[in-house]
Formats: structure tokens, sequence, C-alpha cells
């Protein structure tokens, strides 16, 4: 068959639109410390890296137990600047790539207090977590189950409280990760709170977790002086300290190759 092809324009690449990283961190219980890591994965990536970090609140049943947006003076932080309500934009059905709450290189979607009837259908937290502007998204889903998350997430994140009572009232938690993780998925287990009163062997006949990163038990004075000083935990000097070691040690055993090649560099 004949046929006559002209070029209609000279041939150009066009730009690469680079995937989303998605951690997902959820805890076994309320308390045991899910935002404490994520927003301490946050800082660490957003020192460590050059990508850009978001970070998404995601935990609708642990809104009661102390407003993020308030443990972390966002009202302070965003002084005489415009502080976007993701979560209301989201659920108006209204645009949100070209909005950004940057502090501390991190774009932050907290929910603030006048917000926290806000509740987001399944659609609409994963229009937020893919259109937030952001290279690297971590989603806060504190204690709530989110199975119709998980499958976006690039890796989950589980936060533990070794408390007996803590574990025996989240199996059904630890269950679901546990497949997910038979099935392939990537679950990283933290254990958050490891103190000298904890029966190490109970622990792991009970947990059946071999490969877990523990992070001590931190004095609560420091996180009252954290808020008082309008601080994320990890910007606590002396919460860093203890803490730094293990976070990173989750980025470089468990994140370097979703993170890519030349993007994560070792800090002191």
């Amino acid at each position: 068959m004949e046929r006559n092809f002209s070029r209609e324009f000279q041939e150009t690449d066009t730009q690469t639109i680079i995937e989303k990283v998605k951690i997902g961190v959820m805890e076994t219980g309320l308390g045991a410390g899910t935002t404490f890591v994520a927003t301490s994965l946050a800082k660490e990536l957003a020192y460590s890296t050059k990508k850009a970090v978001a970070f998404v609140e995601l935990c609708e049943n642990s809104r009661g137990n102390g407003l993020l947006f308030d443990a972390m003076a966002m009202d302070k932080r965003f002084e005489g600047r415009k502080f976007h309500n993701f979560h209301r934009l989201v659920s108006e059905n209204k645009y949100i790539r070209k909005c950004k709450n940057i502090d501390g290189r991190i774009n932050w979607a907290v929910v603030p207090p006048n917000s926290m009837n806000v509740t987001l259908s399944a659609l609409q937290e994963l229009r937020l977590i893919n259109n937030i502007r952001g290279d690297i998204i971590i989603c806060d889903f504190g204690a709530d189950i989110k199975e119709y998350l998980m499958g976006d997430m690039d890796m989950v994140i589980c936060v533990m409280d070794p408390m007996p009572s803590q574990l025996i009232s989240s199996r059904k938690i630890y269950r679901l990760l546990k497949q997910d993780e038979n099935n392939g998925g990537a679950v990283v287990w933290i254990v958050n709170k490891m103190n000298d009163g904890i029966n190490n062997k109970s622990f792991r006949d009970y947990m059946r977790i071999k490969d877990y990163i523990s992070i001590p038990l931190i004095k609560p004075e420091l996180f009252y002086t954290a808020e008082y000083n309008c601080r994320v935990f990890y910007e606590q000097k002396e919460i860093r300290e203890k803490v730094q070691g293990k976070i990173k040690e989750i980025i470089e055993k468990h994140m370097v190759d979703l993170l890519g090649d030349n993007t994560y560099v070792t800090k002191k």
C-alpha cells in the first residue's frame, strides 16, 4: 500500500513524569507512636534527600487524642503565610496540585482544628495522596485500618507498642499486615518504646517477627518540651539524638531502592 507520511512537527522528548514514592505508616493501637515515627521519617528524608517530601495526615480515629496541627504549632509556623486546608479542598473537589504548605522542606497536609469533622471518602483520600505536591509522600494512617489505601502504598510501616495489652488488642491489624507481607507486600516492622521492662522472649514468641527495628522509650518530658517550643518532635535535639540512628536505619535498610540511585545521602 502506497502511503505518504509527512511529519507535522519536530520530535522532542516530553518531560518525564516521576512516580511518587508512597509510604503508609500505621500503628497497632492508639498511642503506639505512628505520628512520632512518621514525622521523624519525613524530617530525616527532608534533611537527607534532594527530593520533595510531603506529609499527609489520614488518621481520623485518633484526632481527638491530640491534633497534630496544634502539637506542631502550625498557626505559628504559618503566621503571615497562607495555610492551605488540603482536606477541606479535596472534600469540596477543588484543585490542589499547586497548593503547598512548605515548612522545614516538607509539604504539610495536616488537619486544622476547624476541619476535624471533615471526612474524606476512599476516593478522596487517594486523590489527596496522588495529587499533593511531593516526590516522597509519608501517609500517617494512625490506628485506622485502611486496606483500600494499603495497595496503593509502595511500603507500609507498622509501629507497635510492646505493651502486652496493646499487642493483644491489635491482632486484627497484625494479621492483616502479615498476610500482606506473605503476599509479597513491603512491610517494615517498628517496635517503639523499647525498654528494660519488656520480656523480649515473650514478645518474640507472641509476635513471631524476626526482622524489626526497635526505637527506645523516650522520656515523656522531652515531648512536652518540644511542644512548648513549637517543634516537631524530631527537631528536639535530645529526641533526635536518641532516635536518628533508628530512623536512618529504616531508610538505609528498606527505602534506598525505592528512592533511587544517589537520592539518599548518609549524613552524621
